[in-house]
């Protein structure tokens, strides 16, 4: 299953991207879903890797696992194509293909 992201309270998104979570799943099923959709036609990304993983900060002594709620999200996470030009059958498509990603990793 997954969840959209929602703005909050009196938050209002730009919506230059669009995140949909999955329910829990471990590195290798999500690296799979987003492998599969790209297959598909469908540029998915995984954006916002948590700082302390990046390079300079794991150089500077961060580790894995030292901020664990940002890579729980990193692990669940996938960026939806979303553009101006994007046509309502290509949402469709979107919408259509993730579902039955999801549905088959069940």
């Amino acid at each position: 299953s997954l969840s959209l992201l929602r703005p909050h309270g009196d938050n209002v998104s730009a919506y230059h991207l669009y995140i949909v979570l999955l329910a829990q799943c471990d590195a290798k099923a999500h690296r799979t879903i987003i492998e599969k959709l790209r297959t598909k036609g469908i540029c998915a990304h995984v954006h916002y890797i948590p700082i302390h993983l990046q390079p300079f900060y794991q150089d500077l002594g961060f580790n894995q696992g030292d901020f664990p709620v940002a890579e729980q999200y990193y692990q669940r996470a996938i960026s939806l194509p979303l553009f101006p030009n994007l046509t309502e059958e290509e949402q469709h498509y979107i919408i259509d293909t993730v579902k039955s990603l999801i549905e088959l990793a069940g």
